[in-house]
């Protein structure tokens, strides 16, 4: 299957992003170099956006088209639930996401593992981590989740594991360490320290 994607890096963030990342909205230089480290992170980034009704995604990079098959237009605006059933499937609710939906009503980090579904219906176990930003009121405007895909191997129908288990997520630290490594071929996935670094660069450049 291929995807139509540009390869070419937005210049501009979803607004409000950059302040989040203490980047002047004028500051092209830094904004460039910003956009630069979310759109070519070998993770994946999805943001979402707080303040809105359901917390839509208002962003995605490169790698989440690639590793999702999703494309950031039929992406953004949408909840990021819908990775959670095959395409024109309803989801069925589990462990780890009522807990993800605890953590965003909190507005507090949460690590775990979610059951998804790139676009061809290929199962795939996301290691998630969220991450709130908060405005200079100290009010959560956006959640930044960086995950980390593979193909479930387990639950594709050539496997002799059982489909019953489609569906069952586990958050972070109720499961031993051995079944939380998730592997992934292209990257290890970022950490909010490695971003505001990054930030950090792109404001004293």
């Amino acid at each position: 299957m291929e995807f139509n994607f540009a390869g070419v890096i937005p210049d501009k963030l979803p607004p409000g992003i950059a302040e989040r990342f203490n980047v002047a909205e004028t500051d092209e230089n830094s904004l460039r170099m910003l956009s630069n480290l979310l759109y070519g992170s070998p993770c994946a980034v999805a943001i979402t956006d707080a303040c809105a009704e359901d917390n839509p995604i208002v962003y995605v990079n490169r790698t989440f088209e690639l590793q999702t098959g999703y494309t950031s237009a039929e992406v953004v605006g949408r909840n990021c639930r819908f990775l959670q059933a095959p395409l024109g499937r309803e989801r069925t609710p589990c462990f780890a996401s009522m807990a993800l939906r605890k953590a965003i009503e909190a507005g507090s980090k949460r690590t775990l593992r979610l059951l998804n579904y790139r676009k061809d219906g290929t199962p795939m176990w996301n290691q998630l981590s969220i991450v709130p930003l908060h405005n200079s009121k100290k009010i959560v405007t956006h959640f930044i989740g960086m995950q980390t895909f593979r193909v479930a191997d387990e639950l594709l129908p050539s496997t002799a594991a059982s489909s019953s288990s489609a569906h069952v997520g586990t958050a972070a630290g109720s499961l031993p360490k051995s079944s939380l490594m998730i592997k992934s071929k292209s990257c290890t996935c970022l950490s909010m320290e490695s971003l505001e670094c990054g930030a950090a660069m792109a404001a004293a450049y």
